[in-house]
């Protein structure tokens, strides 16, 4: 069994520190209506994915979010990875391109690709169920 979770980010973003719309505090805690919201479905996710680990503890268990923001920090996360249940990856995930709205994609004459790129974005991934020492994020 395998369950791959990517929660909302907006709601554990720092963006809004640039232009007043602060959704979290500085370390972390719920301040707009959403994030106050999707705090106690962070805390149902942490729930569900400590049940699926005690009852299938070879599942391979995962959580991704943007590593920018304060998912990776929170008390919730962080207790997981104290426990020992879950362990902290940084990462680079492709966010999904298509033709249609990103363009054509192609490569250059040094290789790289150009047009509606897959762009990268680092990533704070959360893993149980692989041995630590040896997985590669990736």
């Amino acid at each position: 069994m395998a369950v791959q979770a990517s929660f909302d980010c907006t709601t554990l973003s720092r963006a809004g520190a640039c232009n007043s719309q602060e959704v979290r505090t500085s370390g972390g805690g719920a301040v707009s209506l959403p994030a106050q919201y999707d705090s106690r479905h962070l805390r149902a996710l942490c729930h569900t994915l400590r049940f699926l680990a005690k009852v299938a503890p070879r599942a391979l268990l995962s959580v991704e979010n943007p590593w920018a923001g304060y998912f990776k920090e929170h008390r919730l996360i962080q207790e997981m990875i104290e426990e020992g249940i879950f362990f902290l990856y940084r990462t680079d995930f492709c966010a999904a391109a298509t033709m249609e709205l990103d363009g054509a994609v192609w490569q250059s004459a040094t290789g790289s690709l150009v047009g509606g790129v897959f762009t990268m974005k680092p990533s704070a991934l959360l893993v149980r169920g692989v041995d630590p020492h040896k997985f590669t994020p990736p």
